[in-house]
């Protein structure tokens, strides 16, 4: 027997997907129009959007390129190591470990101070003279840091140039035995001995024991009042914790001659330098 088959009955109406079509492009249009009416108010909420999306993305770049931070060490242990060192005698030990200090602090006046004297001690001028300008530079407003580097500038026998320096360092604090000792041995060194006396008397006037002016005045006593040869600067003997006298007593044993007692008498208390 035979059937008939029936016949396929298409469905009435658009597909959904058609009709989905149609009204997302609806709704495009409707928004396209409602921005061009509206263009003044919605332009700039779409510029904040977009930068703020784009501040989004290059923060989580930042974030994600970042090296991960490693742990600062912390100088105070070398600034302890550093001053032990000093305080035992040990300069070469000193100087190594004030570089350290520097190179964590580099603004710490104090470090810059004792390594220029430390290069001074050791002969080694010319590094003396640069450490003394990285101290100034370090603090450009410290009395000692322009002190120091008169007498770094006296050692490199640029006396006029250290002169200035001391006279700068004098502006800065006009109480500073330190300078004054300073400026007196570059007017000492200078030919201008006089002058070297009164800024010595105002030194240890201001400060009877300032470990820096007593030396100054034993090298006066030494060069000037007892007319002894006077070496170059560069060959000047090293500080010693009791100022003038050891200086001079130091001279006495290298140069196997009595020492008067009327030399220098004072004897700075506590450490070599008042910083």
């Amino acid at each position: 027997m035979y059937l008939k088959p029936r016949p396929i009955r298409r469905k009435r109406g658009l597909p959904v997907r058609r009709l989905f079509g149609i009204l997302l492009l609806s709704l495009m249009l409707g928004g396209a129009y409602y921005t061009l009416q509206n263009r003044d108010t919605v332009l700039p909420m779409v510029e904040q959007l977009v930068s703020t999306l784009s501040s989004n993305v290059n923060d989580t770049v930042s974030t994600i390129a970042a090296p991960t931070p490693t742990a600062t060490e912390d100088p105070s242990r070398d600034v302890r190591l550093a001053e032990a060192a000093w305080d035992s005698g040990s300069y070469q030990e000193a100087v190594r470990l004030y570089r350290g200090v520097i190179a964590a602090l580099p603004n710490n006046v104090r470090a810059h101070y004792f390594l220029t004297l430390g290069l001074m001690m050791q002969g080694q001028i010319d590094e003396a003279v640069q450490a003394a300008e990285d101290t100034v530079t370090a603090n450009p407003f410290s009395s000692d840091a322009w002190a120091i580097r008169a007498m770094a500038l006296n050692r490199a026998g640029r006396y006029a140039d250290s002169i200035v320096s001391a006279y700068r360092a004098l502006e800065l604090d006009p109480q500073s035995a330190r300078a004054k000792a300073f400026l007196a041995e570059s007017y000492m060194d200078n030919g201008q001995p006089a002058r070297a006396a009164t800024e010595l008397e105002q030194a240890l006037t201001d400060n009877p024991d300032n470990p820096e002016a007593n030396y100054v005045q034993g090298l006066y006593e030494w060069e000037v009042n007892l007319r002894h040869p006077r070496p170059q600067p560069r060959q000047r003997p090293d500080f010693v914790p009791i100022g003038g006298v050891g200086v001079a007593q130091q001279r006495q044993q290298r140069g196997g001659r009595d020492l008067p007692a009327a030399l220098h008498h004072r004897q700075p208390r506590g450490h070599l330098l008042s910083l």
